[in-house]
C-alpha cells in the first residue's frame, strides 16, 4: 500500500471517527456473528452508561419489553438472511431504550449493511438518534387533542340539550297560545256580529283589526310548531329527485294562485343526496317566496337549478320578484327578520330560519343575493350528497 493511500486512509478513519464521537447521534456496529463491536461515546449522553457497558449489556437489559420484540425480531431475521446468504433489509423504527438513571429514552434506528467490493456483508451498521423530545411533544399533542375532543362532545351536548328544550318550549308555548286566540278571534267575530246595530263603523274596523291579528298570530304559531318539529326530525339522505320534487310544489302554488302567471324554469335531471320530507320543506319554503314576491308583477320568473360555485355545487331558487336591500342578504335568515313589511307582503319572518337550519343539519350552508325591484337569490349547498344529474 502506497504512502498517499496509508495517508488518505488515515484521514479518512479520522473523519469518521470524528462524526461517531462528536455528533449527538449514537454509531454503532456489529459483526456478522452478532457481537457488537463499536459503539460511539455519544451513548454516554443519550443513555448515560459507557461504550464498553453499552457493547456487554444483554438485550433484556436495554429495552422495555414491547421495543425490545422488535429489535429480537429484526436481528433473528438477520441473522436467518446471513446464514442463507442473503443481504439483510436495512431497518428503521423508533424504540425505546432504558437509561442508566431516570426515564427511558425514546430513540429512532437505523440499521444498514455494510457490504464489501463482492457484495458481502462484512458487518452491520446502526445510527440511533434521540427523540425524546418529539414523542414528548406527540404525546402532549395527543392529550390536548383527546383533551378538545372532550370538551367538544361536552359542549356539544350541552347545546343539544338546550336546542331540545327550547324547542320543546315554542312546541308547547305555541300549542298553548292557540285556544286563547281562538277564544279573541271568536268572541270578537260574536261581538260584531250580536252587537253590529250598536257598533260605530270604527268599532267594527277595530274588532276586524283585532281577529286580523289573531289570525295573524295563528299562521305565526303555525311555522313557529312546524320549525320545531323540523328541528327534531332526525336526517335520513336518499336520492331525490330535486327536479321533480320543485316542479311538484310549483304545481300546487300554481293550482292554488290561479290569477299569479308566471314563467317557471326547473332545471332538468337535478338530483341530491338529502332528507326527502326536510329538502321539500327547504324548498317549499324558497318556492312560496319567490311566488309570493313575484305575484302581480308583468314578466315574473321563477328559476330553480345548480351551479358551481367555489368548488361546491349550488342549489338555488331565483325570481325578478321585488328583492330586498343588499345589506340584508345575512339579516334575513334571522328569526322573524323580513326584508318587507306585513302591509307589502304577507308572512312571519320565519322561513328563512327554517330553511337555514334544515341546511345545517344536512351539513351545508344558505346565502341570498339580491336588488329592491330586481330579484332575488337564494343558494344552499348539501355537501353530504353530490348534486350530480341524473
Amino acid at each position: 500500500m502506497g504512502e498517499d493511500t496509508e495517508k488518505q486512509l488515515r484521514i479518512s478513519e479520522e473523519r469518521y471517527r470524528l462524526l461517531a464521537e462528536h455528533f449527538n447521534d449514537v454509531v454503532w456496529t456489529m459483526s456478522v456473528d452478532g457481537r457488537i463491536t463499536y459503539v460511539s461515546p455519544t451513548v454516554q449522553r443519550m443513555r448515560g452508561i459507557s461504550p464498553k457497558e453499552a457493547m456487554r449489556q444483554p438485550l433484556e437489559e436495554i429495552q422495555p419489553p414491547e421495543s425490545a420484540a422488535v429489535t429480537a425480531a429484526y436481528f433473528a431475521e438477520l441473522a436467518a438472511k446471513l446464514e442463507a446468504g442473503e443481504t439483510p433489509e436495512p431497518f428503521r423504527g423508533e424504540l425505546e431504550y432504558y437509561r442508566k438513571d431516570g426515564p427511558t429514552v425514546w430513540t429512532e434506528v437505523q440499521v444498514v449493511p455494510h457490504l464489501d467490493e463482492d457484495g458481502q456483508v462484512v458487518e452491520i451498521i446502526g445510527l440511533t438518534r434521540d427523540i425524546s423530545g418529539r414523542k414528548e411533544s406527540e404525546e402532549q399533542i395527543r392529550r390536548l387533542n383527546d383533551e378538545l375532543e372532550g370538551r367538544v362532545k361536552q359542549r356539544t351536548a350541552q347545546l343539544e340539550a338546550t336546542s331540545r328544550e327550547l324547542e320543546q318550549f315554542i312546541y308547547s308555548a305555541a300549542h298553548d297560545l292557540r285556544a286563547p286566540l281562538r277564544a279573541i278571534d271568536g268572541f270578537s267575530l260574536l261581538v260584531a256580529e250580536d252587537a253590529s246595530d250598536r257598533l260605530t263603523h270604527a268599532d267594527v274596523e277595530h274588532l276586524q283589526r283585532v281577529r286580523l291579528a289573531a289570525q295573524r298570530m295563528g299562521l305565526l304559531i303555525d311555522s313557529l310548531q312546524a320549525l320545531a318539529r323540523s328541528a327534531t326530525h332526525d336526517v335520513h339522505p336518499e336520492r331525490v329527485d330535486v327536479t321533480a320534487l320543485a316542479e311538484s310544489i310549483l304545481g300546487e302554488l300554481q293550482a292554488d294562485g290561479i290569477e299569479h302567471v308566471a314563467h317557471l324554469d326547473v332545471q332538468p335531471g337535478l338530483v341530491a343526496e338529502a332528507d326527502p320530507a326536510l329538502l321539500r320543506i327547504v324548498l317549499s319554503n324558497l318556492l312560496e317566496n319567490a311566488w309570493k314576491f313575484t305575484a302581480g308583477r308583468p314578466g315574473a320568473r321563477i328559476e330553480v337549478g345548480a351551479r358551481d360555485h367555489d368548488g361546491e355545487r349550488a342549489f338555488y331558487v331565483r325570481d325578478n320578484g321585488a328583492g330586498f336591500s343588499p345589506g340584508l342578504a345575512e339579516r334575513i335568515f334571522g328569526m322573524f327578520q323580513r326584508g318587507h313589511t306585513a302591509e307589502e307582503f304577507p308572512g312571519e319572518g320565519v322561513g328563512l330560519a327554517t330553511v337555514q337550519r334544515l341546511v345545517a343539519k344536512h351539513g351545508g350552508r344558505v346565502w341570498a343575493d339580491g336588488e329592491v325591484d330586481r330579484g332575488a337569490c337564494i343558494s344552499f349547498t348539501l355537501p353530504e350528497g353530490d348534486t350530480t344529474r341524473v
